[in-house]
C-alpha cells in the first residue's frame, strides 16, 4: 500500500527550534539534542521540544548527509531546526521498516542531490508498507523485510569493501621481467608541451572549426577538446607519429597512446593531431618501443607524482628524471615482442578486474521493494 508522510492518521512531521553551540551552555542538560547528524547529539539540553515520548519517531538530518534514524517508544530526544522527525502514530507501521524505506526513496526524490530534505518537501514522500488480509498495516511483515534490508545491507558493505580491493589492486608489472635494461626517460623520449595558442574559444570565434582534433586536459572522449582546421596548425605542432600524450592539470597524469596503428610513422591526414599547452606529447627517440607498455608502466607513476607534488598538475619538468625498466632479448636490444606478451597479460587480468567489478556494480544498485 502506498502511504504519503502527509497521512495524518500515520504521520505527524516537524521540525525543532533554532539552537546555535553558544547556546549550550545555558541549555546544559541530560536530553541529547540532534541536528543535520541524527546519531551522534549536537549537545544536550534541560528541556525537549518533543512533548510526548509515547510514540516511535524516525529523525531525518535536514542538512548534510540525510540520513535517518529510529527513537523507540520512551527515548526522550530533542531536535534543533536542522533535524526532521516522523512522529508514528499508528502502531502497526514498524519504525525500523520506515527508516529503510526511507533510505530507498531518497534517490528518487532528490534528496542526495541537492534537493533540501525540508519539511515540506518531505511531506511529499510516499513509502510502500505492506498489508494484511484486513486491509491493515502488516506489522510482522514489515518486521521480515526490514531483516532482509539489514542483511542486504551487509552483503552490501561487504561487496563494496571487495571492489575496493578489487580496485586497488596494482599489477606490477615488472614482476614479469627477466631480462631487462634501465633507461631514462628522456633517452627514450622527445618530450615536449603543447601550444597554448590552440584555444577552443580561439577556434570557435574564428570559425577554425575542422577536422584535425586537439588535444587538451580533458580525459573525456579520449581527451579531445575540439577539432579544427588543418590550414590553421603551425606545421611544427602537427603530429601524426604513434606516440603517447597525456594531461599536464585538470585530472593530471592521465596517459592516452596515440595512433598505435601507424606503426610506420606515415605521414597521412587520418592520424594528424595537434595539442595545447595544457597537454603533453612523449615522442619515440628508439624503436621497439610498445607503447601500452609504457604507458601502463608510467600510469601509476604519474599518479603518484600528481600526488606528491599536491597541485594537480603534471608538466615536463616533473617527470624527466623517470626512470623505465625496458624488456631485452639476448642481444641486449628492445624486446617488442616481450613487451606485448605482458601487457596482453595484464589486458586479461584487468579486463577480468573490470567484469568483476561491473557485476558487482549490478549486485549494488539491486533495491529491495515489498
Amino acid at each position: 500500500m502506498t502511504v504519503s508522510l502527509n497521512n495524518e492518521d500515520c504521520f505527524e512531521l516537524f521540525i525543532g527550534k533554532r539552537v546555535l553551540k553558544k547556546d549550550l551552555p545555558q541549555l546544559n542538560g541530560d536530553i541529547p539534542l540532534y541536528s543535520a547528524n541524527v546519531f551522534q547529539p549536537f549537545g544536550f539540553v534541560k528541556e525537549s521540544n518533543i512533548d510526548s515520548f509515547d510514540y516511535n519517531y524516525v529523525l531525518w538530518g535536514i542538512d548534510g548527509e540525510f540520513e535517518f534514524n529510529v527513537m523507540e517508544k520512551g527515548t526522550k530526544f530533542a531536535t534543533t531546526d536542522h533535524c526532521g522527525a516522523i512522529r508514528l502514530k499508528n502502531d502497526n507501521i514498524y519504525p525500523y521498516y520506515l527508516m529503510y524505506q526511507l533510505y530507498l526513496v531518497k534517490n528518487k526524490y532528490g534528496f542526495d542531490r541537492g534537493l533540501r530534505s525540508s519539511l515540506k518537501n518531505m511531506a511529499n514522500v510516499e513509502v510502500e508498507i505492506p498489508i494484511d488480509d484486513d486491509g491493515n498495516f502488516d506489522f510482522e511483515a514489515q518486521k521480515e523485510l526490514t531483516n532482509v534490508f539489514l542483511t542486504s545491507n551487509e552483503i552490501k558493505e561487504k561487496l563494496l569493501e571487495e571492489k575496493k580491493r578489487l580496485t586497488n589492486i596494482v599489477i606490477n608489472i615488472e614482476n614479469a621481467l627477466d631480462k631487462y635494461k634501465e633507461v631514462p626517460i628522456t633517452e627514450l623520449f622527445e618530450i615536449k608541451q603543447g601550444n597554448a595558442f590552440y584555444t577552443k574559444k580561439r577556434i570557435l570565434s574564428n570559425n577554425w572549426e575542422g577536422d584535425v582534433p586537439v588535444y587538451s586536459s580533458n580525459t573525456k572522449n579520449g581527451g579531445l577538446l575540439i577539432k579544427m582546421r588543418l590550414d590553421k596548425i603551425d606545421p611544427k605542432d602537427l603530429y601524426y607519429q604513434q606516440c603517447l600524450t597525456w594531461s599536464i592539470d585538470g585530472y593530471a597524469g592521465v596517459i592516452f597512446v596515440r595512433n598505435l596503428e601507424n606503426g610506420n610513422n606515415e605521414k597521412d591526414s587520418k592520424y594528424y593531431f595537434t595539442i595545447n599547452n595544457h597537454c603533453g606529447i612523449f615522442l619515440p627517440k628508439v624503436d621497439n618501443l610498445y607503447l601500452p607498455y609504457i604507458k601502463h608502466y608510467l600510469q601509476p607513476i604519474f599518479f603518484k607524482r600528481v600526488k606528491g607534488y599536491g597541485n594537480n598538475k603534471l608538466g615536463t619538468n616533473q617527470i624527466e628524471d623517470i626512470m623505465i625498466k625496458i624488456p631485452v632479448d639476448d642481444e641486449g636490444n628492445y624486446d617488442y615482442e616481450k613487451q606485448r606478451e605482458i601487457m596482453k597479460k595484464h589486458e586479461i587480468i584487468e579486463g577480468i578486474q573490470k567484469e568483476i567489478g561491473n557485476k558487482l556494480d549490478e549486485i549494488l544498485s539491486i533495491n529491495l521493494k515489498p
